[in-house]
Formats: structure tokens, C-alpha cells, sequence
């Protein structure tokens, strides 16, 4: 693993670190940091670091402060408190055998 993902990585795990300690313009320039190092380092983030932030306002999606969740018709739908935004993620059911 690159050096820069490694350290994209800390960055995002100390960002909701920090929103969660109440610092969220902080953890905001974190996330923006660490997405300088992904792009310039040409790599990708684990999908559960990519799905971590919110894409309009930067910060650190934390269940309950700074993100809320609802299930609705087998959809995953996350909003940002801060700034509205929307995200909807379709959920895999069980299939029915016959």
C-alpha cells in the first residue's frame, strides 16, 4: 500500500475522530487533506472511507452529530445535518428460493 493511501487513511479515521470530540471545521480540512493525498497519489480509498463524508460539505458523516439514517423500501438513504446533502444506497435482501 502507497505511503500517501496510508496516510489518507489516518487522516480520515482522526477527521471523525475529531467531529465526534466537537472540532468539525477541523475534521472538515482532514477530509480535504486526506482527498489531496488520494488524488495526487492516483489511489483509491476502501469503500468505507469513500462512503465516510459527505461529498458536499467535507465532514466526517458520524452517526447522530453529523449524519442521519433511515431504511426505506430496501434503500439506505444517509443525509448530512450540516449541509442537506443526500445519498441513497441500495440494500442487497435475501432472494426468495422457490
Amino acid at each position: 500500500m502507497s505511503e500517501l493511501r496510508e496516510r489518507a487513511e489516518e487522516l480520515m479515521v482522526e477527521a471523525v475522530k475529531l467531529a465526534r470530540s466537537g472540532e468539525v471545521e477541523l475534521s472538515r480540512k482532514y477530509v480535504r487533506l486526506a482527498l489531496t493525498y488520494v488524488a495526487k497519489g492516483r489511489v483509491r480509498l476502501p469503500r468505507e472511507m469513500r462512503r465516510s463524508y459527505c461529498r458536499r460539505c467535507f465532514s466526517p458523516l458520524v452517526l447522530g452529530l453529523t449524519e442521519s439514517r433511515r431504511v426505506k423500501r430496501k434503500t439506505l438513504i444517509r443525509r448530512c445535518l450540516l449541509c442537506g446533502w443526500v445519498r441513497r444506497y441500495r440494500l442487497r435482501g435475501q432472494t426468495e428460493e422457490s
